[in-house]
């Protein structure tokens, strides 16, 4: 695992990060709640070749590289940490969720579809090492913060209807379902299909003082 991820952080300068310090003490983070529809967003990943994970990771990493002005960007992902190199992973009960850098260098000659199929490719080759954690891959990296945004997609839908279904069988009620994320990242972003199927619906978090 340590070698796969030293070789894909081989030549990195530096972090990519919006930030130029901390955020101010008491600060609340900015959100902002985006559905896009009228996109087939799974029928231009299908032509592509490429997942529509790989397609909104593409997406914000080439974003984050016109925020930077970077040619050489990480960001953070949301990975399930269960890679097969991890002993004992299908037996264990619980959330192994671990976030990893994402790591894309840019080049002037390639066009957007040719980019999202190298990225893929890429990522592939580390799937089986998403366990390692962020402190051990960043003394791999020879640097301190690789990134200050992170983006996650959730590619499975909450299904309210059955989450009340089971929680009648128990002899409960279930009401609103909700969540709230709280994050440190100076960007953040959560994706996931949205309901009309063809879109996608986006949570973004910010801190105020990095970005309006």
């Amino acid at each position: 695992a340590e070698a796969a991820w030293g070789e894909a952080l081989a030549g990195l300068d530096g972090g990519t990060l919006l930030a130029t310090g901390p955020a101010p003490a008491g600060q609340e983070p900015g959100r902002l709640d985006v559905t896009v529809d009228g996109l087939d967003v799974r029928g231009a990943a299908r032509r592509l070749g490429v997942t529509v994970n790989t397609l909104v990771q593409s997406a914000w990493l080439l974003l984050l590289a016109r925020l930077t002005g970077r040619d050489d960007i990480v960001t953070g992902t949301t990975v399930s940490g269960r890679s097969t190199d991890l002993p004992g992973a299908a037996d264990m009960v619980g959330l192994l969720i671990n976030t990893v850098p994402l790591r894309a260098i840019l080049r002037a000659d390639e066009q957007a579809g040719e980019f999202a199929r190298r990225l893929q490719l890429e990522q592939a080759r580390l799937v089986e090492h998403h366990h390692l954690g962020l402190v051990d891959i960043r003394r791999l990296a020879g640097h301190g913060e690789l990134f200050d945004t992170s983006m996650v997609f959730e590619n499975y839908p909450l299904d309210v209807d059955a989450l009340a279904a089971v929680a009648r069988r128990a002899g409960l009620e279930a009401g609103a379902v909700a969540h709230r994320a709280v994050t440190h990242y100076a960007l953040a972003m959560e994706a996931s299909p949205a309901p009309s199927g063809g879109g996608l619906r986006l949570r973004l978090h910010h801190r105020p003082d990095v970005l309006t």
